[in-house]
This record gives structure tokens, sequence and C-alpha cells, in this order.
């Protein structure tokens, strides 16, 4: 005899009723991919006689960033490399991913840190004293 489902208990189950499975809190919706992603801004630092970039050149600037980081993430990486990450890192990176293959996309945890680090080393070479890496070293020291 074929065990019989209950839709009813089946529900309970998926809708965070289960004592094994909890609900994480719901992950900000992300970019369809006709959508283009909101600009965002980072206050850094800036000498007194370091001139600001208009907004046209920081937009040139991105997007070539981005065309930058996506050869090097469509790259094969051969280099292996662990990271020991705290529970909140590894769950926040897993709800990114998991928000990602729900919109049809095939994503791993490998690519995201590798779209992290290529863009924390071009933030680098291209801001030095004023990029997030040295801010946050600098944070790290005091």
């Amino acid at each position: 005899m074929a065990k019989k489902v209950i839709p009813d208990t089946m529900v309970n189950e998926l809708s965070g009723g289960s004592s094994l499975f909890t609900r994480s809190p719901t992950p900000k919706p992300m970019p369809t991919a006709s959508s283009k992603p909101p600009k965002r801004t980072i206050k850094r630092k800036v000498a007194s006689n370091t001139p600001i970039k208009k907004e046209s050149e920081q937009s040139i600037n991105h997007d070539s960033v981005i065309a930058l980081i996506r050869s090097a993430v469509k790259e094969t990486g051969k280099e292996t490399s662990y990271h020991r990450l705290t529970t909140e890192e590894k769950s926040k990176l897993e709800d990114v991913i998991y928000t990602y293959k729900k919109q049809g996309y095939r994503l791993s945890e490998n690519e995201v840190a590798r779209i992290a680090i290529n863009w924390l080393m071009e933030d680098y070479k291209q801001n030095g004293k004023n990029s997030i890496l040295d801010l946050v070293i600098e944070s790290l020291k005091a």
C-alpha cells in the first residue's frame, strides 16, 4: 500500500512548521535580468587635494570593472584556496546563492568568492589608500 500524502501537513512542513527546517529572514529581492542594478556609492576618505570623479566617469569605470571581473570569473580557476567563514557569513552566502538559483541562475560559492576577490583587488589597484581593503585593514590595526 502506497503512502497517502496529506496536503495540509505538507504545506505546514513547507511553510516553516518543521522543527528541522527553519526559515531565515526573507532575503531582499534580487534584480531581474532585464533591470539594471542600482548604482551604489561608497563613502571614502578623500584627501582635500584629490579631485572627485564625475558621475559619468564613475559609470564608465563601473562598467569596465564589471567586464574585467566577468572575464576573470569566466576563466576556470586552477589554484586551490580554502577560507574559514563564520556561521553568519556562510549563511548569508548560502542565502544569496539560493536566491539566485530560484531565479534560474547557476551560481556557486566559488564564483561568488572569486567575484568578491576580483572586485576587492581591482578597487585596491584603482584607489590604493582609499580602497575598501586598505580602509578595513587600517581599521583592524586601530
